[in-house]
C-alpha cells in the first residue's frame, strides 16, 4: 500500500535536488509525489464509503471484558492500540 512516507521521501529528493541545482530532477521528484498523494487520496475515499463492514464484524463478536468499546474509530481518526491517544500521529486536515 501506498503511504505518506514514500510522497514526503520523494519531496525531500525534491528539495536535494534543489539544493544541488539540479531543477529538472526536482521536478521530476515533486510530480512523482504529487502524483503518489493523488493516488492515495483517491484509495482514501473509496475506501470510506465501503468501510462500513469493519465496525459491525467488531461488533457481532463475543462480548469482551476488555476495556472500552472495541469498535473502530471514526471515519478520519487514526487507529490507536488499547484505545490510548496515539502520539505523533498527524492531525487529519
Amino acid at each position: 500500500p501506498l503511504t505518506r512516507v514514500e510522497v514526503d521521501a520523494h519531496m525531500k529528493l525534491a528539495e536535494a535536488y534543489d539544493t544541488l541545482g539540479k531543477r529538472f530532477e526536482a521536478h521530476k521528484q515533486r510530480q512523482k509525489g504529487e502524483e503518489l498523494l493523488r493516488r492515495i487520496q483517491g484509495q482514501a475515499a473509496e475506501g470510506e464509503p465501503a468501510g462500513g463492514a469493519a465496525p459491525g464484524a467488531a461488533a457481532s463478536g463475543p462480548p469482551s471484558s476488555g476495556p472500552a468499546p472495541a469498535v473502530a474509530p471514526p471515519a478520519g481518526a487514526p487507529a490507536s492500540p488499547a484505545g490510548e491517544p496515539s502520539a505523533g500521529t498527524n492531525p487529519p486536515r
